[in-house]
């Protein structure tokens, strides 16, 4: 997994997913990403790690067993905090839930599964390795954060996170962000369940599209343009994991 990386709010991202062995098929080979794999040890396995530039960042994780019951596809989101078991609790205390107690993987990390008072899910993460002296270069171009309750969310990730906030003048638009970098934001729709978004970057959405329609996968909003940002959009997997695409302009 990523070690810890100033002014980076993730650490790491999984595809969770029935069928492991085609959505590492179709995410190498829609974005030209490679696979590492790790040995996990007797009970877990190896696990598969999508690489990009010979950097792995995210992995592929089979949902399985009963917990994984009713769960369906996504992308998830592992942030960086200093102390795992003390966001878990404080996160608890704000009304969050621990969906799964902090524990350790031998020679990554230690890491915990919560819910925040909204809905949405999302895994804390502190590393055992040292920071690096630089940033690897990363696919995920932003995250966003649906939430029912926008600023009840906003003051709850601010506070077990301790994430800073810039609000947008031209829309009803919350940036969160790390060391003065905003890697985020937060919009208000409760018309779909509050979960994280992942924005991957591509030279070209609509050329991206077109290899997820040819490769069982579909667009849930066509391509569209944000003035002064660039073209995005919404596509979902052959599965069902919903992922978002951006091309920045000036691209």
């Amino acid at each position: 997994m990523s070690d810890q990386i100033p002014g980076r709010a993730h650490a790491w991202l999984e595809i969770a997913t029935r069928t492991p062995d085609a959505a590492t098929k179709f995410y190498t080979e829609l974005f030209g990403w490679g696979t590492e794999t790790m040995d996990m040890g007797p009970e877990m396995g190896n696990y598969t790690m999508l690489s990009h530039n010979n950097h792995a960042w995210a992995g592929v994780m089979p949902l399985e067993g009963p917990h994984a019951e009713g769960v369906p596809p996504h992308w998830a989101v592992y942030f960086n905090v200093d102390d795992v078991d003390a966001a878990a609790a404080k996160a608890a205390s704000l009304g969050g839930q621990i969906l799964a107690p902090a524990f350790d993987i031998d020679g990554v990390g230690r890491t915990a599964l919560i819910q925040d008072p909204y809905g949405a899910v999302s895994y804390l993460f502190k590393s055992v390795n040292p920071k690096p002296e630089d940033s690897p270069e990363d696919p995920v171009a932003w995250l966003e954060l649906y939430a029912g309750d926008k600023q009840g969310a906003i003051d709850f990730y601010t506070q077990v996170m301790g994430w800073g906030t810039e609000h947008s003048t031209e829309m009803d638009y919350t940036m969160l962000s790390v060391d003065g970098r905003n890697f985020a934001g937060v919009m208000a729709m409760p018309e779909v369940p509050p979960h994280w978004g992942v924005y991957f970057s591509s030279p070209n959405v609509d050329d991206t599209l077109a290899k997820v329609k040819a490769a069982g996968g579909d667009e849930i909003m066509a391509p569209f343009d944000v003035p002064t940002v660039g073209r995005i959009c919404v596509q979902k997997d052959a599965e069902g994991a919903v992922f978002y695409t951006i091309t920045f302009s000036g691209m």
